[in-house]
């Protein structure tokens, strides 16, 4: 009963408070609040330069990337190499050759997967040292599966001499399934197994750039392919690192 009265109480003082005048309070003026909602821009906003417009006038918006050094190997060296071959051996046919400074080692390689037409299966290299053209140009090779594997021994002295080249050369070929050491080596052999073909390069000549009168003999020797693949290998089965 108490809380009844005390409503009632209530209620009642509500009723003597004065009416609100909404009368007085003023309408909001829609129009001006709105405007220039999709509207199109003025003929001076348009003028604006999309810089100035945007807020990035007089700031500096240029991005410089370090420089990166990107190798290229000389393909045109290749192409008189494959000129200067002609042809590749037939069985235990052999040609001589002397290299006059016009292509490198190396472009041997290149010209014996080219004369051939078909991709080389197994590689072996063995050299007194190489440059960075000479390992890019032979990774890409194997990325572009024109060789399967390559197996290459340098000079340990070249190793020593030149460490980040050898660094360089080593790491690329160990990503694409191939192999790089070191050893007291001097000899210049290039093993290219193609198919059931098998040719042998025994070369004065190292796969870099020489600018002296060099000379090998390149042939077609399965028997000789297998002399030289065998102490090769017997070198990699020796390296401390394998």
């Amino acid at each position: 009963m108490e809380k009844s009265k005390n409503a009632r109480n209530a209620l009642a003082d509500l009723a003597k408070l004065p009416r609100p005048d909404f009368a007085a309070l003023q309408k909001p003026n829609l129009t001006a609040l709105f405007q220039g909602i999709g509207e199109p821009r003025t003929e001076e906003e348009k003028k604006k330069r999309a810089a100035e417009a945007t807020g990035l006038d007089g700031q500096n918006l240029l991005h410089v990337e370090p420089a990166k050094r990107r190798l290229v190997y000389d393909l045109a060296t290749a192409k008189k190499a494959v000129s200067s071959i002609g042809r590749l051996p037939g069985l235990d046919e052999s040609f001589h050759c002397i290299m006059g400074g016009d292509y490198h080692g190396f472009d041997l390689i290149i010209a014996i997967q080219q004369l051939a037409g078909e991709p080389v299966d197994e590689l072996h290299v063995t050299t007194l040292g190489f440059n960075r053209h000479n390992m890019t140009q032979l990774c890409e090779m194997l990325a572009a599966r024109q060789i399967g594997t390559a197996r290459v021994i340098c000079s340990d002295y070249f190793a020593g001499a030149d460490a980040d080249t050898f660094a360089f050369a080593r790491d690329r070929l160990a990503r694409r399934g191939s192999r790089l050491i070191a050893a007291r080596n001097h000899s210049k052999v290039l093993l290219v197994a193609i198919g059931p073909r098998r040719f042998v390069v025994e070369s004065s000549a190292n796969l870099r750039s020489c600018n002296n009168l060099e000379q090998f003999a390149l042939c077609q020797s399965p028997d000789l392919y297998a002399f030289h693949r065998a102490w090769i290998e017997r070198v990699f089965a020796t390296d401390a690192t394998n």
